[in-house]
């Protein structure tokens, strides 16, 4: 499933550096310095599409702008 998860990642244009899978489903994607529309929300609409949903966000880095760094974690939707 990460191949599939990084490809299309990669043809919307949404700027990860790691699409990680876990035994119980969970995926997490590491989006560095995204737009929060842009790269992150749409980053939702993409995995929602996949069969997923946010599940929680973890804030790495961020200056006050509209972009920022974020390990965004899915699971299965059930």
């Amino acid at each position: 499933m990460v191949e599939k998860i990084q490809k299309r990642l990669t043809e919307e244009g949404i700027s990860f550096s790691d699409v990680s899978e876990y035994g119980n489903g969970k995926v997490d994607i590491v989006i560095e310095w995204g737009d929060w529309k842009h790269d992150h929300l749409y980053c939702d609409v993409i995995m929602k599409e996949l069969g997923y949903e946010l599940a929680t966000e973890t804030e790495l880095e961020t200056d006050g702008s509209d972009c920022y760094s974020a390990i965004r974690s899915y699971s299965p939707k059930n």
